[in-house]
């Protein structure tokens, strides 16, 4: 049988040729069970593709493993009963996907199997090198049929390559490489086995030969393949008659399907042309969103301005307030030193209005003294005048009897002059001292209307620190005032009005307090698309909302105008939205980012601003990319 041409080794090397045996040497090899082959070659031949290189079994027929490999040229091989010869050509028929009654040695391919195997392999070496290889690309040098028979299963091909790569594992790709290489395995000339050869020889009957003729030279092949034909021709011109009769049918059907396909075009052509108006319909939207982002970017630098504005001022009312406080402190002090001091002026006062009332009256009195002494001086001056009038008109001798009672006269007068001068004295002392006490008095009462003035200024500008100090630690303890100074009132006609049984289910609101954004660089995002969301209320039915307006109009909102209330029926559990969730392994969904604790905020949230389907993206430019992207797919 042709086989592969081996490389020419070394004699002395493990890989020499064996010489053909002798019938001397088989009969002293009749203990060795295996097949032995001898080979003659005088000098390297080279196989063509489509030679045989090898056949190895496993589980087959009485082998457990066996290998078998072809020489270049002939093969002789030989061996004692049930060493192997016969399973070799079996194994050629059968892996090259020949039939079991070919080969006379059972009549299913399960009888092949070892007994007490469940499977067994055959493996087949095929030289493919040459200009007649067969899909050398796929291939390589070397083709490497395996056929798997199992008690269990069908049996199954493998079709590999050089490398073990399965290239196929259809009977159909089988046949088309024997047929290539013109291998067939059915053909007596090609494959005769001992039943056959034994048929062969001991037939004389002319028919038997001619029947073995016409196999071997493939001629019933032939008569069998035009006896195929002509049943295809016939068949083919029934079909074709029939086909001429729908002819008219098809060819309308040909004119009906052209008209579609021309619809078809011109509904292709207007969807690219819908694909392209979408594409600058999202290109435009990008762009308004690019605008609305840079004008949000601007209104958060302008809000973060502000607050950072803001703060500066608080933190400045803070120092301001506690230096007013230090000042209020000192001027308390001041105004109880004043007090103080204002209660001993007082007092000194009163001590001194006591005295000038007493001089007062002492003034009162010596002034009295000395309108009488005044009056009694001039009437002893009246009565001097007369006296001396007299005198002088006396005569001499008068004279002397008058000068002691002007001299008594004269001392008694000037003891009055000297009591008038110390009066008088007296007097210009007192209300010297009274001026003094006076003017120390104005100035004590002068001193208390600026304290009082002061300490009115300072009270009232500590009164107006303490409510604006109240105000801001009123918003700072209470969270909810963020979303509006109404939200604790609002909140707290809601808990009574539930409590008096005036609502179904209670509504929940403000909306905002219930979420919360894990990354806080996309907040500003959120707060974009919530919007005045984050003050809305939850309601359950038609009911519950005319009861919360009726509430909302009892309450000023200042310049806020009155919040959003949605109605949806609330659930037990938040609805899932995985199936519909943008995602991307680079960038969140906005959904993803937002923490809410309440379910029917987390439901009105999902339902009417669908946050899963909006994808974060942190810049413009990765926004195009992913847009070109989705536009390519």
């Amino acid at each position: 049988m042709p086989s592969e041409d081996k490389r020419k080794q070394d004699q002395s090397g493990p890989g020499t040729h064996k010489r053909l045996r002798n019938n001397e040497q088989n009969n002293n090899t009749v203990d060795d069970p295996s097949p032995d082959f001898s080979l003659d070659i005088t000098d390297e031949g080279i196989s063509k593709c489509g030679v045989l290189k090898w056949v190895t079994v496993k589980n087959f027929m009485c082998h457990d493993h066996l290998k078998f490999e072809f020489s270049p040229h002939i093969n002789f091989v030989q061996g004692r009963n049930g060493s192997g010869k016969s399973a070799i050509l079996t194994a050629v028929v059968i892996g090259l996907g020949g039939m079991a009654r070919w080969t006379n040695r059972g009549n299913n391919l399960r009888d092949l199997i070892k007994h007490g195997k469940h499977t067994a392999v055959i493996e087949i070496g095929i030289n493919n090198s040459g200009c007649n290889a067969f899909k050398p690309e796929s291939y390589g040098n070397t083709i490497i049929v395996e056929r798997r028979i199992s008690l269990s299963a069908a049996a199954s091909y493998k079709v590999k390559a050089c490398d073990g790569k399965v290239v196929s594992v259809k009977k159909d790709e089988l046949s088309r490489m024997l047929e290539h290489f013109n291998l067939q395995v059915d053909n007596p000339v090609t494959i005769l086995n001992q039943d056959m050869s034994r048929s062969f020889f001991n037939t004389t009957e002319p028919k038997m030969l001619f029947k073995l003729f016409l196999k071997a030279t493939q001629l019933q092949q032939m008569k069998d393949d035009y006896a195929d034909l002509e049943r295809n021709i016939e068949s083919s011109l029934r079909t074709i008659e029939c086909r001429k009769e729908c002819l008219p049918d098809l060819e309308k059907e040909v004119e009906e399907q052209r008209i579609h396909y021309q619809f078809s075009l011109s509904l292709r052509e207007k969807g690219n042309r819908l694909k392209e108006l979408r594409h600058e319909l999202a290109w435009a939207k990008i762009i308004n969103l690019e605008q609305e982002k840079a004008k949000a970017e601007k209104d958060l630098e302008n809000h973060t301005k502000a607050r950072k504005e803001i703060q500066e001022k608080i933190e400045e009312l803070q120092k301001v307030l506690e230096q007013e406080s230090e000042v209020r402190e000192r001027n308390t002090k001041l105004l109880e030193e004043a007090t103080s001091h204002l209660a001993t002026v007082s007092k000194e006062v009163r001590e001194v209005d006591g005295k000038m009332r007493k001089i007062r009256n002492e003034l009162k009195e010596k002034q009295s003294q000395f309108n009488t002494t005044e009056k009694k001086v001039r009437t002893l001056a009246s009565e001097i005048s007369t006296l001396r009038s007299a005198i002088e008109k006396d005569n001499d001798g008068a004279k002397s009897r008058w000068a002691a009672v002007r001299a008594e006269w004269q001392r008694k007068m000037n003891i009055v002059e000297d009591e008038i001068k110390e009066l008088m004295q007296n007097l210009k002392t007192e209300n010297t001292h009274f001026d003094n006490l006076q003017h120390t008095l104005d100035l004590r009462k002068s001193e208390k209307t600026h304290l009082d003035l002061e300490e009115k200024a300072l009270s009232k500008q500590l009164n107006g620190f303490e409510r604006e100090l109240k105000g801001l630690q009123g918003q700072k303890g209470s969270h909810l005032t963020v979303y509006g100074q109404w939200v604790p009132q609002l909140l707290e006609k809601i808990l009574h009005a539930h409590s008096n049984g005036l609502f179904i289910k209670k509504p929940v609101g403000p909306m905002g307090a219930f979420i919360k954004v894990r990354d806080t660089k996309w907040a500003h995002v959120a707060e974009r698309v919530l919007g005045k969301r984050i003050t809305s209320f939850c309601v359950d039915n038609q009911k519950d909302e005319k009861v919360l307006r009726e509430l909302m109009k009892s309450i000023t909102f200042d310049q806020q105008s009155m919040p959003i209330v949605s109605v949806s029926k609330f659930r037990d559990k938040v609805l899932d939205v995985s199936r519909f969730e943008t995602s991307s392994s680079k960038y969140p969904s906005l959904w993803s980012i937002l923490d809410i604790s309440d379910t029917v905020v987390a439901n009105t949230v999902i339902d009417q601003m669908q946050v899963e389907s909006i994808l974060l993206i942190p810049t413009a430019q990765e926004a195009g990319r992913r847009a070109r992207f989705l536009q390519v797919l």
